[in-house]
């Protein structure tokens, strides 16, 4: 009951900071209720069934032999069979929650080719029946939509692609060079649609070559082969060691129309960050006239400052759209990562429980040891022995605890982390590094949990404890 209430209070809380994506969409239904209430009864029940079994088969007789120290034989090898378990899943929690966290930090810094700094996007998608695919009409709408938001105070540049970053829309098609006579000559790429300024506004660096805004800007379709720019990644490929400048491709099949390369841009990724990046071709609006496209505005401007004049644009082009949502294109970025974090915090909050849990089963272990061998301390200090002794003594079982859990947990984690290979970027499942931490960590909690009941144990006045009852 008290955790339903932490529950309760936790999820606004957790809500406000934005720690977990979706979070508005969770609540506590009937059926989170339902499926808690049964698996507390299920825990509760497991746990006691244990202990009741062992005193329903012990002797009275021998249960109450020596008093105080009387206790059920099995039941002390439970216990450290427990803490055992406890500390093995601790370590595979950790280990796991400490790769996930070392993928997620390293795909936070990956390249993606484009910078997302001070750009906004919004997604447009004109009706087919005003503007359909490959019509005049869909090339003159964004250039026109285009020219009025260039104009606003404030912006630096805009320009418009097929592509919204990583929400999981990508083109591929084959391409191969202009003298293919098999099929096998041909490479898949992927392919993009984009307007004049596109690379400018995304920061993409041109390193040869020109754009299609220094010719091909205008509505109509050029003459003879048309213009392409591919990327340096498809350039080596097709192109290897040869500048593919005026270079000629053929698109799609052996008969399928030829164009001319006009310029050599680097490489980007914009369907997976984690993905290598692929071979890409860009191919002019005013070739294609792809109806649907995101028109990205590079400008110091926050969204809300901007919204109303982009509304004002597009009115001026076409009143009966109905304006995008207007969104910094860093958040594009977030969404990509947003799987990759979500099982980094999880594993790290359930990895932070079961090492709260194993450290206190350890102390509980030790502190009931301690207490079972009360007596057996006071006569070892009468006898001369040093409170150092006592505490080595006693510390060693708290290290072997930890030591076998440990051990059977490094078992558990090669297993484990055969799993967590395709959720991983640029981290081995076996790191060393993070195993060594984490190994590390469990000892200390270890060594900190049992040195408590043992710093006691030292402290016991052997008067006090052979004192006849």
């Amino acid at each position: 009951m008290v955790g339903l209430l932490v529950v309760m209070f936790a999820i606004p809380v957790i809500r406000t900071l934005g720690a977990f994506p979706r979070l508005e969409e969770v609540t506590l239904n009937r059926e989170v209720l339902l499926v808690t209430l049964f698996v507390s009864l299920a825990a509760s029940i497991l746990a006691g069934l244990a202990p009741a079994l062992q005193v329903s088969g012990a002797r009275i007789v021998d249960s109450l032999r020596d008093g105080a120290r009387g206790t059920i034989g099995g039941a002390p090898r439970l216990r450290d069979a427990m803490v055992v378990l406890q500390i093995a899943g601790t370590l595979v929690l950790l280990v796991a929650a400490g790769l996930l966290i070392g993928s997620f930090v390293r795909l936070q810094g990956v390249d993606a080719g484009f910078s997302p700094d001070h750009v906004l996007k919004a997604t447009f998608s004109p009706p087919q029946n005003r503007y359909p695919e490959g019509s005049r009409e869909a090339v003159v709408f964004y250039r026109r939509l285009l020219e009025r938001i260039r104009a606003i105070p404030g912006v630096q540049s805009a320009a418009a692609g097929m592509v919204d970053p990583f929400s999981g829309y990508r083109f591929s098609n084959q391409l191969a060079q202009d003298n293919a006579t098999e099929l096998r000559d041909f490479l898949r790429v992927q392919w993009r649609v984009v307007t004049e300024d596109y690379f400018h506004t995304m920061s993409i660096p041109v390193l040869r070559g020109r754009t299609f805004e220094e010719s091909n800007a205008e509505t109509q379709r050029p003459q003879g082969p048309p213009p392409i720019i591919v990327s340096q990644g498809l350039a080596d490929r097709l192109w290897p060691g040869e500048d593919p400048v005026g270079r000629r491709a053929r698109w799609s099949s052996l008969d399928g129309p030829i164009m001319t390369v006009v310029g050599v841009v680097g490489d980007i990724r914009d369907a997976f960050l984690d993905a290598e990046p692929p071979p890409m071709l860009y191919l002019p609006e005013n070739l294609v006239g792809w109806p649907k496209m995101t028109v990205f505005i590079r400008t110091p401007l926050e969204a809300g400052a901007l919204a109303s004049a982009a509304r004002a644009a597009l009115a001026s082009v076409d009143d009966r759209l109905p304006p995008p949502a207007l969104l910094p294109l860093r958040q594009s970025f977030q969404q990509a990562t947003a799987g990759s974090r979500l099982n980094a915090q999880l594993l790290a909050v359930f990895a932070l429980i079961a090492l709260v849990i194993a450290s206190v089963g350890t102390y509980g272990v030790m502190a009931f040891s301690v207490a079972r061998r009360t007596q057996e301390i006071g006569v070892r200090m009468a006898l001369g022995a040093r409170p150092s002794s006592v505490v080595y003594l006693m510390l060693r079982k708290g290290l072997w605890l930890v030591g076998a859990g440990i051990a059977l947990g490094l078992g558990g984690t090669l297993a484990v982390t055969r799993f967590l290979g395709n959720l991983l970027y640029d981290t081995r499942p076996l790191d060393a590094g993070t195993i060594l931490g984490v190994t590390f960590l469990l000892v200390s909690a270890g060594l900190l949990a049992s040195y408590l009941p043992s710093r006691r144990a030292a402290e016991v006045d052997p008067a006090l404890v052979l004192r006849p009852e």
